[in-house]
């Protein structure tokens, strides 16, 4: 077989893409250099491109704060337990709306993309919440979001691409609707729930907006809430201080806990990374 011909197109692509490549990677780079940077350190360099020195004094502070460990395991609590019943609403219901056998789809179909288009606003939301007795759980934190409409109409492009065929020669086997699901559907779209894990894990992970509105138990914050009032209570505090290096300290400390942030959502997507494109664009082309 004979071997491709490096064109000069391919020269060009290689090139576009890294340089985008390095215009996703500077910001992370920039966040890590300005985290092991001491004040003095970053009062001089301006670019922030290479650390001057290796400083980890601020990591220290956000990780073995008190309160770290309990709110971390609240958002690994939150984030497994949120995405496995998220996966379990939303890939049944995309299944369903898929089947043209199913009658009452596109009625259904219809109504979840409206409520992509239109929402009852912020008000509605709390007193819904509020209404079921929800404050101070960690169930306000994960049923809001457990069945994403997007994620749903996502789900159920992905299997509408799935052979017919393949249903009713399990049915003239005499396999009802539950085996069919469990034994054919689900092995094939395994692409698309590691896609939705992915989605609906970092919406979890990082939502801390439900965590502002329904949980003032300081035992409950997750750790993107606490993380959050600790930015807030050090850069106040540098300001009652005056300023100066304070603020080079509390602008330290922001990159380090976002630094601090990121590093689960960052172990977790590798193993899932190889799933991401054939899981978004296999429903995304018809046959």
């Amino acid at each position: 077989m004979q071997n491709k011909k490096f064109t000069l197109f391919d020269t060009y692509l290689y090139v576009h893409l890294a340089l985008i490549a390095i215009v996703c990677f500077f910001p992370f780079w920039t966040v890590f250099v300005i985290s092991t940077s001491s004040a003095e350190s970053f009062m001089n360099d301006r670019l922030h491109m290479w650390p001057q020195v290796l400083n980890f004094s601020e990591y220290h502070r956000v990780i073995f704060h008190s309160g770290v460990p309990r709110a971390f395991m609240i958002s690994i609590i939150v984030t497994v337990v949120g995405t496995i019943l998220a996966l379990f609403l939303t890939i049944p219901c995309a299944y369903a709306l898929s089947r043209p056998h199913f009658r009452p789809r596109k009625v259904l179909t219809g109504m979840i993309v409206f409520t992509m288009l239109f929402s009852g606003g912020l008000i509605p939301f709390y007193l819904v919440v509020t209404r079921l007795n929800l404050m101070n759980t960690l169930w306000a934190l994960i049923l809001p979001g457990a069945a994403g409409a997007y994620n749903i109409v996502l789900s159920k492009s992905f299997m509408s691409n799935i052979p017919a065929s393949l249903e009713e020669s399990a049915k003239l086997d005499g396999a009802s609707d539950m085996i069919v699901f469990a034994r054919i559907v689900l092995p094939i779209s395994k692409p698309l729930i590691a896609v939705m894990a992915l989605f609906y894990g970092v919406a979890y992970y990082n939502n801390f907006f439900n965590a502002v509105l329904f949980i003032t138990n300081r035992d409950l914050f997750p750790l993107q809430m606490l993380l959050r009032e600790m930015i807030i209570a050090n850069t106040m505090r540098s300001d009652m201080m005056g300023g100066g290096l304070l603020t080079q300290y509390a602008q330290i400390f922001q990159m380090a806990t976002i630094v601090v942030s990121m590093i689960p959502i960052l172990l977790v997507y590798p193993f899932l990374q190889k799933h991401f494109v054939r899981g978004l664009t296999l429903g995304a082309v018809k046959e």
